[in-house]
């Protein structure tokens, strides 16, 4: 049997610069929701592969269903857990290889933040700095939805939630000033 996932704790949650604990514990509630929407739909994954095969594939349907559901569970904990380890962690320098690497792909540390900002402002889901493993380059990459992580073979190491829930509390309809 799979072993069921476990929220973990985020203890620079506690207070984040910008940010209301209102906003961080119902982000972290929500979280904790995708956890449990995860183990609840590889329980059901594995009742559904266990029953025999039915004559009018109704049995692969509901796999096929089930296995979409979980992929966007899966990856919605995944994003929330690299979003939360680095948010309000501004005492860990990142290390010198990432900024000479931002120097050489963007240009500079300017030119690399106007570009992160300009993708998280075109997407309703998640933007992120990802290094390409095949260039070894920086990308700043956006998706819509939390099962869509953009790019194979390429490692995240800036994330950004960018949906309603981690902003809305606090900034309103003023995703911009997020």
């Amino acid at each position: 049997m799979a072993a069921a996932l476990e929220a973990r704790k985020f203890n620079n949650l506690l207070s984040v610069a910008g940010l209301s604990r209102t906003t961080l514990d119902e982000h972290y509630r929500l979280y904790c929701g995708y956890v449990q929407k995860a183990n609840s739909l590889t329980e059901r994954l594995i009742a559904v592969q266990e029953t025999p095969r039915l004559a009018n594939t109704a049995n692969t349907a509901d796999i096929v269903n089930i296995k979409n559901d979980l992929c966007f569970a899966l990856a919605a904990v995944r994003n929330h857990e690299m979003y939360f380890e680095i948010l309000g962690d501004s005492k860990t320098p990142y290390p010198q290889t990432f900024v000479d690497r931002i120097s050489v792909d963007f240009g500079s540390i300017e030119n690399y933040i106007e570009d992160l900002r300009r993708t998280a402002s075109g997407t309703r889901g998640w933007a992120w700095t990802v290094l390409d493993h095949l260039t070894g380059r920086l990308w700043n990459l956006s998706g819509q939805h939390n099962g869509l992580f953009p790019f194979w073979n390429a490692r995240p190491i800036v994330t950004l939630d960018l949906c309603d829930h981690a902003y809305f509390y606090d900034f309103g309809h003023h995703r911009v000033d997020y």
